[in-house]
């Protein structure tokens, strides 16, 4: 065929892999193994990116969401509050003391989903620490009001900047953190769409390396086919130069029986020399 030995008789080829190798096909069965692992090996890879960044993608939302949530849990508390206060009445207290108890399992979740992203603690704990200072001064300002009620100490209270700067400060640190997490959310999005890319350019390569598997495989059969034909006219050739020996033996008796007297005058002329 004109390929090398290596690859149209591989001597070195383990016992089992020697009974699958198919003479004269060497290179395409090389390539065909080299396509396959290619196919596997971009399609895992771009399945584990994908993963990646699709969980990742998962917890920024969660994480968007429940401080969404937290937000919205510390304005109830706060509209709590301030009814209470100008109305003295107890059933404006029920979303404040409703939001506490959801707050309480809101954070329990966000530092768990913070645990699992070290970088992320940090604002995480000035969010908490925002969130603390805040529910403090409510509270010091239901218990004023509650203990002292004819007193202007609540007032005082009401109408310092405290509970200002401190729902400034939460509502600001929420805001960088969700900002943080579309920004995080958005990387993974580009890392899902980098991966399907690389999945893209990768089957794209394995068909063209298909594609000339397939190419070479179509000249290899071309060549088998031309060597038959040739094999098949040469022996054709040879039937019929013998049915033309065969025909004119058959003419001339002579003409048969003239190499045997040669061959007999042969042997009486070597047999005084073997004596």
């Amino acid at each position: 065929t004109g390929r090398p030995a290596i690859l149209s008789l591989p001597m070195k080829l383990p016992a089992p892999l020697k009974s699958l190798w198919i003479p004269g096909y060497g290179l395409q069965l090389l390539l065909a193994v080299a396509a396959t692992c290619a196919l596997f090996f971009f399609n895992e890879l771009g399945h584990r990116r994908s993963s990646v960044a699709a969980r990742q993608a998962s917890v920024e939302l969660e994480k968007r969401g429940q401080i969404n949530h937290l937000t919205r849990l510390m304005l109830n508390a706060e509209t709590g509050q301030r009814g209470y206060l100008l109305t003295g009445q107890d059933r404006y207290l029920e979303p404040y003391t409703s939001s506490l108890g959801e707050i309480g399992v809101t954070m329990a979740r966000l530092q768990a989903l913070y645990a699992s992203h070290p970088e992320g603690l940090g604002e995480y704990a000035d969010l908490t620490q925002n969130m603390q200072r805040q529910l403090a001064e409510m509270a010091l300002t239901i218990k004023s009001y509650q203990e002292n009620g004819g007193s202007d100490a609540w007032r005082l209270l009401l109408l310092s900047d405290a509970g200002l700067q401190g729902m400034n400060a939460f509502r600001s640190k929420s805001r960088e953190l969700v900002e943080r997490t579309s920004e995080n959310i958005y990387e993974a999005q580009h890392a899902i769409e980098q991966s399907l890319g690389f999945s893209r350019m990768g089957i794209s390569l394995v068909s063209l390396l298909g594609l000339i598997v397939f190419y070479l495989y179509l000249r290899q059969l071309e060549r088998v086919r031309r060597q038959s034909l040739a094999a098949r006219a040469a022996l054709e050739h040879e039937r019929v130069g013998n049915r033309h020996r065969d025909a004119g033996l058959s003419a001339d008796p002579g003409a048969v029986l003239g190499p045997i007297h040669i061959r007999e005058r042969v042997e009486d002329r070597r047999r005084p020399l073997v004596q």
